[in-house]
């Protein structure tokens, strides 16, 4: 009896232990699932399951990388977000993406290519008449200087 209860209270106190550990790490556990996503890209391009939600996680985890620091892995979700955006024709995802990307670029310290990607996310936010949008890339441009 003594066992069982020695037991218990050890499983009570790895699984709690577990449970903090996991909640630190939500960005591993997203960035596993979207990983294991992006790995089967091919059937879910031919299954016409194609929709902008999976644009939307791809720009959560490249934010959730560029906070961690890791910029390369950001950037290609970003990347991946604004090639999925075309192929769905949607152009606000396109806009977006070139956001991120420029935001990325002006980290690394490439200014010219983040003036660049603001230029052309500026004028999707144009096209659209998304003018919050519009005002953040103006503001990001901005801070190039």
């Amino acid at each position: 009896m003594l066992f069982a209860y020695f037991c218990f209270t050890y499983i009570k106190l790895i699984t709690s232990h577990f449970l903090s550990i996991v909640k630190k790490t939500r960005i591993y556990i997203t960035v596993s699932v979207l990983l294991f996503i992006s790995g089967n890209w091919q059937n879910i391009t031919a299954s016409n399951k194609q929709d902008t939600s999976l644009v939307r996680e791809w720009f959560e985890v490249g934010k959730k990388f560029r906070k961690a620091g890791k910029l390369d892995s950001a950037f290609n979700y970003f990347e991946k977000a604004g090639k999925l955006s075309s192929q769905l024709k949607y152009t606000e995802g396109n806009g977006h993406s070139l956001f991120f990307m420029a935001l990325i670029c002006k980290d690394r310290g490439d200014y010219d290519l983040a003036l660049k990607n603001h230029d052309s996310a500026i004028a999707i936010m144009k096209k659209l008449g998304l003018k919050k949008h519009l005002a953040s890339n103006y503001n990001a441009r901005g801070l190039l200087f």
